[in-house]
């Protein structure tokens, strides 16, 4: 189950056909092994490649849990397409969040940008799409500032579906909004500097596993002890789309 966790209806049924159409085309029923091939196909990135990917997973999982912004469900370097890798977690409701909650959950969507610097160099991977980490985070500040309140002024700028193009539209909020990022983004980096030998063996784990539990996640993080948290009963995608 952990293998699919967080795919859509189409890509299950997508996997499905694939096996199907690969046991006929051998005149056989379909077996297990043919549904593993198309949700989790062989691997064909670089070592290099693939630790890159793992590490910048890991971060997010660390983030989100010492963060506790919400709980890892799964963690997977399986590349399916536009993703490279994903951290799916329950999180808290954005809408309910306070100021600092919606800060932390910033970092936790920076942290896997900041792992890519701390590891060598920050690449596109973590932005250009609007799904992506970078558009995320800038979204989540966005709206602290000019949608919920939180930011430090009162004045209510326009809804979250309209809050990024505002941003675009009005150098006074973009100067805002970037001096945030930055800020967040640092304490980002702080958080990867100094649990860096937590992130790399949870990355090394997942290079030999490319699918770990939430559970196997807390196992190498060592999770703090918390309240239980309330989280979205929906399930998310830490940061976003990691070409």
């Amino acid at each position: 189950a952990v293998v699919g966790l967080g795919s859509t209806g189409a890509e299950i049924a997508s996997w499905v056909r694939g096996a199907r159409d690969a046991a006929l085309s051998e005149r056989r029923p379909m077996s297990l092994p043919d549904l593993v091939a198309r949700i989790a196909p062989p691997e064909t990135r670089s070592p290099a490649a693939q630790l890159a990917v793992a590490r910048h997973e890991s971060a997010h999982c660390l983030g989100t849990e010492i963060l506790a912004v919400g709980t890892v469900e799964a963690v997977s370097i399986v590349g399916r397409g536009r993703f490279a890798g994903r951290t799916n977690a329950r999180l808290r409701a954005v809408e309910t969040m306070t100021g600092d909650e919606i800060d932390a959950l910033v970092v936790s969507v920076l942290c896997g940008r900041a792992a890519d610097e701390h590891w060598g160099a920050p690449t596109s991977g973590a932005a250009g799409g609007t799904g992506s980490d970078l558009a995320v985070a800038t979204h989540l500040v966005a709206c602290k500032h000019g949608s919920y309140g939180l930011g430090g002024t009162l004045a209510y700028r326009g809804p979250p579906s309209e809050i990024t193009a505002l941003v675009e539209r009005n150098p006074g909020l973009m100067a805002i909004v970037e001096a945030d990022l930055r800020r967040l983004y640092e304490t980002a980096q702080a958080l990867i500097r100094d649990n860096e030998a937590v992130v790399e063996a949870l990355a090394r784990r997942l290079v030999r596993s490319r699918i770990l539990s939430g559970a196997e996640v807390r196992a190498v993080i060592g999770s703090p002890e918390l309240p239980e948290i309330p989280v979205d009963t929906r399930l998310a995608d830490v940061g976003g789309a990691h070409g």
